[in-house]
Order: C-alpha cells, then sequence, then structure tokens
C-alpha cells in the first residue's frame, strides 16, 4: 500500500535538470519557469481507494469547472477517488469512463484549479518542445521537458511519442506544447525503452466536456483494457512495431509493416518504420524506395523528408539529401537543423541539439 504524502502548496513546482536527450532543438521555443508555474496551477493529485483499502496515486489535470481528466487505469479498481488541489482535499462525485482509450473525466464540486487551455495533439510536429508535468511517484509535481518523436494516426486521432520521461504517479498528467496549451494525457512507455513515452491526444475526450448526463457514480471499471494494454495481436500496429524495433527484430518488423501497409494503404508509418529495418540490414536500395513511398503517400511528412535526406546522406546521394533539405526547411526547422547536422558536420554548434535530433 502507497503511504498518503501531504499534498503541495498549488503554486509549487519542483523542477529537475533536464538530461541532454530531452533538450529541444536548436531554435525550437521555449517556456520559460514563471509559465510552468502558471500552468501547474491545474494539475492536482489524484488518490484512489480500492475495496480493500489500497491506496493509488496519479495525477489529473482540470478541463473544466469542477471537471478534472485522468487516466482510467490510475482510477480502475477505484471505490473512491480523492482529488488534492494545493491543502484540500475533495471527492470525486462522479466519472465518465472511456478505458480503451484510458481516459477518465471526473466531476469534482468544489475544485477551483483553472481549467488548462486546450490544444490539438494533431498540430503537433516532429522536434517540436513539448512539457510533462505530472506528480511522479506520487510526490512533488515535477516538470520534464523533451521533443516529439513521432505522431501516431489511431482511431480517428493521433497519439504522441515523445521524449519527455515520466514515472507511475505521473500517469494522467499534462502534455503542454511551447505555446502552453494541453495537447495529451500523460499514459505509458514501453518497457526498456528510454526515449518514447505516449500521451493520448485531448481530441479524444474534448467532444464530451460540457455535458454530465453520461456520468456514473465512481465504482470499479469494467469493459475493455487500454489500447496499449491488450495482447500484442490486438495492439495498434505503429505499437507492435515499436517493441519489434526496440527488440531489434527487424525481419519481424519487415513482415509487420508488409502487413501493414496492406491494410492501411495510405499511411507513411509502414513505409518509414520498413525503411529503418531495411537500413539495418543494410538493404540500402531498398530502404530508399520505402523513404520514397512515405514521401509520396504524405509530401509534408517531415519525418519522410528527415529519413530520406539521413539515407541520402549517408550513401553519397547528396543532390537528394540536399532537396529533402530544402523540403524540411519549409516544412519544419527544427527537422531541417537535424538533417544539417547530418550533411555539415562542422555545424555542430551544441551536445543537446545534437542528442535532441539523435531522439527522432
Amino acid at each position: 500500500m502507497l503511504a498518503r504524502h501531504r499534498s503541495m502548496s498549488a503554486g509549487v513546482i519542483a523542477f529537475t535538470a533536464l538530461s541532454l536527450c530531452c533538450a529541444p532543438a536548436q531554435g525550437a521555443a521555449q517556456i520559460d519557469r514563471a509559465e510552468l508555474g502558471r500552468l501547474s496551477l491545474s494539475l492536482v493529485k489524484v488518490e484512489t481507494a480500492d475495496a480493500d483499502g489500497r491506496i493509488s496515486l496519479g495525477t489529473g489535470v482540470s478541463v473544466g469547472p469542477e471537471h478534472v481528466v485522468t487516466a482510467c487505469h490510475v482510477t480502475r479498481r477505484a471505490e473512491s477517488i480523492h482529488v488534492q488541489q494545493g491543502g484540500i482535499q475533495l471527492l470525486a462525485v462522479a466519472q465518465l469512463p472511456d478505458t480503451l482509450h484510458d481516459l477518465c473525466l471526473l466531476s469534482v464540486p468544489g475544485l477551483t484549479a483553472p481549467p488548462a487551455k486546450l490544444g490539438h495533439a494533431d498540430s503537433l510536429r516532429l522536434g517540436e518542445p513539448v512539457y510533462a508535468l505530472g506528480f511522479e511517484g506520487g510526490l512533488a509535481l515535477r516538470a520534464r521537458a523533451g521533443v516529439v518523436r513521432a505522431v501516431h494516426a489511431y482511431d480517428g486521432a493521433r497519439v504522441v511519442e515523445s521524449t519527455t520521461a515520466f514515472t507511475s504517479g505521473a500517469s494522467g498528467g499534462a502534455l503542454f506544447d511551447s505555446e502552453g496549451e494541453l495537447v495529451a494525457i500523460l499514459t505509458y512507455r514501453l518497457r526498456g525503452d528510454r526515449l518514447s513515452y505516449f500521451c493520448v491526444p485531448v481530441e479524444w475526450f474534448a467532444r464530451k466536456l460540457g455535458g454530465d448526463d453520461a456520468y456514473v457514480p465512481v465504482a470499479p471499471l469494467e469493459g475493455a483494457l487500454p489500447f496499449w494494454q491488450q495482447r500484442v495481436q490486438e495492439l495498434p500496429f505503429f505499437l507492435r512495431a515499436h517493441q519489434l524495433e526496440a527488440g531489434g527484430d527487424w525481419i519481424g518488423l519487415l513482415t509487420l509493416t508488409d502487413e501493414w501497409a496492406r491494410i492501411e494503404d495510405t499511411n507513411p508509418e509502414p513505409w518509414l518504420f520498413r525503411g529503418k529495418s531495411l537500413a539495418q540490414t543494410r538493404d540500402l536500395p531498398a530502404a530508399r524506395l520505402a523513404f520514397l513511398r512515405a514521401v509520396a503517400l504524405d509530401p509534408i511528412s517531415g519525418n519522410a523528408w528527415l529519413q530520406l535526406g539521413r539515407l541520402s546522406a549517408q550513401n553519397g546521394l547528396t543532390e537528394e539529401a540536399q532537396a529533402a533539405l530544402a523540403e524540411l526547411n519549409r516544412l519544419n526547422p527544427e527537422l531541417a537543423h537535424c538533417l544539417a547536422l547530418v550533411l555539415r558536420p562542422g555545424d555542430q554548434e551544441d551536445d543537446s541539439a545534437l542528442n535532441a535530433c539523435s531522439a527522432i
């Protein structure tokens, strides 16, 4: 059982040193500490008790008058849910669960935490700086900086993959963009992968705000497990691909991308994974064709141009690499800088920019 902890005052935030791999790419806008302190006012600690009296801790975000969003895996077994705002503990009286997407809206009478301003996960660009706020380990509220590694199309929205590290107590916390808008909710990470942390998009719950008709009393949740906890063969393709990539199973990844590309024939992502796998197996001509296919499917995909440009530069196709750089200068300056580091290695100004780029 986790011990209860005295809550923090609302405006206090404990900042950690940001590791180099989580630094934003050069030229990216950053939120200062005063702004992060303001954003922290929308964060609350979530404490649940199950039928056996066991306590679980997580994080929630105020998203409307007397309403909080958190991760359903935090509240799944809860017989009661309390929200701590500053030194005040409030009872959640009802919930609106979406267990498949791992999002639970809570009705919390008396909550005065200012709602976070909602943004759009589908507007995020690779390399863009993002900031994760949550009660790590159920203790102090911490802010972590990182960059967007990918956005994965799934179930009508985009799951955000970033380098913003967080621990279990931060589940249900906030992912903010550089404008201070809430774009996603901190959810899970893959075991053995220290670069990829996944957050579910605000689009999945934003449309449900404003009405309480579907709320039900707080009780243990029935229904499907979250999409990321399904059996392997029922996981989304992008998660299965990540598992194979993390395990270095390049042949298995090629087999998966065959199936994925057939089923989602307009999605460039299977071709990106396929190109990376072929590059690892040293089939460079086939890897180039895979990246070209990704570019053809989505000519404004910064990731596709970046991967094509990197491969071209590494194989002496300077003209093609320069063409990719020109496209990235137009589409995504952060990724253009990353490709420029490959084309002009003498221009590397600092290790943080290099490490940020290597994470993408």
